[in-house]
């Protein structure tokens, strides 16, 4: 198996191992964690092949800063258009923010 699949290959290996009910109820946040690696290290090859498209090409890629609209928001179930704007200015104000210090951000 492709060396890019290693982290859902080992969750997956360990699956027929996990017997706590703790263990288990922590699998679906390790599944969104070895998916998310994965996206990242597809990102990073493609980077890699890829001509580089930087306009300076001795800049650095740059780091990366994962957002959910749980970390702007104490309630993030959305009722009504009202609701849906309010939430969508404060995920705007942070994204915004962490562009201008320098991430790149992955909205989750």
């Amino acid at each position: 198996m492709s060396e890019l699949a290693d982290p859902l290959a080992v969750l997956r290996d360990e699956l027929d191992q996990v017997t706590l009910p703790v263990a288990v109820a922590a699998l679906a946040q390790r599944a969104d964690q070895a998916i998310r690696e994965l996206g990242a290290r597809i990102a990073h090859e493609t980077r890699r092949k890829a001509p580089c498209q930087l306009d300076d090409p001795t800049e650095k890629p740059r780091p990366v800063q994962r957002l959910r609209a749980g970390d702007v928001a104490t309630v993030t179930t959305v009722h009504t258009e009202r609701e849906w704007e309010e939430l969508k200015e404060k995920v705007d104000q942070r994204v915004r923010q962490l562009l201008a210090e320098g991430y790149d951000v992955e909205v989750l």
